[in-house]
């Protein structure tokens, strides 16, 4: 199971948080929003992130800055948005 949602997936039924949903609709309005991922609530249980979700964020950073470098992150509860 996959547990990261690039900014050109569908949301497959899994809607996206509030933060997504803004940049998914910036991003559709020919906005310069920059590549982006989210990783979805399915990567956690019990308030702890799983191991498999680890090694998935882990590849997803990678491929976002693959040289390596600076990287924003927003974090919060879906429940926040």
């Amino acid at each position: 199971m996959t547990h990261i949602r690039w900014h050109h997936q569908p949301a497959n039924g899994v809607p996206p948080g509030g933060k997504a949903a803004a940049l998914a609709r910036l991003r559709q309005a020919g906005f310069p929003v920059p590549p982006w991922f989210v990783l979805l609530p399915s990567g956690f249980v019990d308030g702890s992130l799983l191991p498999e979700a680890t090694d998935q964020l882990r590849v997803a950073v990678a491929e976002l800055i693959p040289e390596g470098g600076l990287l924003a992150v927003r974090s919060s509860a879906s429940d926040e948005d």
